[in-house]
């Protein structure tokens, strides 16, 4: 066997081996991005289902509560359907004065209807 071709085989084989490390790179990297996105829409609905319940617990308490919280997303609310700022929904069942809350916030209820406003 000629010392020249033992090289070529050599650089081949090394080729080969960089390519397997850089497709196992791509993969870690794309499924590292996966979990981050996954991890952000988790947290965002469970800041939506924290503040349903609030209002829940509002509505059901009666007649002159008051429970103040925070948020770290903004909150749109509408009929029946709170979203954020990313497009994350879930739903309230109670008689609320539509707005829009971020950051510290405190819901009331005021004859039976309600109120959410930014503190």
């Amino acid at each position: 066997m000629k010392k020249s071709q033992v090289s070529v085989e050599t650089l081949l084989m090394i080729g080969v081996i960089i390519v397997f490390f850089i497709s196992i790179a791509s993969f870690a990297f794309y499924k590292n991005a996966e979990t981050k996105n996954t991890e952000d829409y988790l947290d965002r609905k469970d800041n939506c289902l924290k503040i349903s319940g609030l209002i829940s617990e509002a509505y059901s308490n009666g007649d002159g509560t008051l429970i103040i919280s925070r948020t770290k997303y903004n909150i749109t609310v509408e009929n029946d359907l709170l979203v954020d700022d990313n497009g994350i929904s879930c739903y309230y069942y109670a008689d609320v004065i539509s707005s829009s809350i971020n950051d510290n916030f405190r819901i009331r209820n005021l004859d039976n209807k309600i109120i959410i406003e930014n503190v």
